[in-house]
């Protein structure tokens, strides 16, 4: 890994669920591989189910919109960074989940 060691943190986004593998590598670079959405969480990827998996099973070009629904989630992720040397003492995973 090119940044271990050179910067706090290295955290992967791709809007999915969160990955359970929140460490500080050797070098005090913290690591998680996805920090997960914010969103509806009864959804694929945070829009309608319905419609995803129609345009899987088609192949064509549709609108995504947003569920209509009150069960969210917020993912995020809190770290403890030195400020002397600029690196991570501590990384700890968040999620949410409420029905508003």
């Amino acid at each position: 890994m090119v940044s271990h060691g050179k910067v706090a943190a290295v955290g992967g986004k791709h809007t999915h669920v969160q990955t359970a593998d929140a460490w500080i590598l050797p070098k005090k670079t913290a690591y998680l591989t996805d920090v997960g959405m914010v969103g509806a969480a009864d959804s694929i990827l945070g829009m309608e189910k319905s419609r995803v998996i129609q345009r899987f099973i088609d192949q064509m070009p549709t609108k995504f919109d947003p569920p209509d629904s009150s069960f969210v989630q917020f993912c995020a992720v809190k770290m403890t960074v030195d400020m002397t040397s600029g690196l991570a003492s501590d990384i700890v995973p968040i999620h949410i989940r409420r029905c508003l």
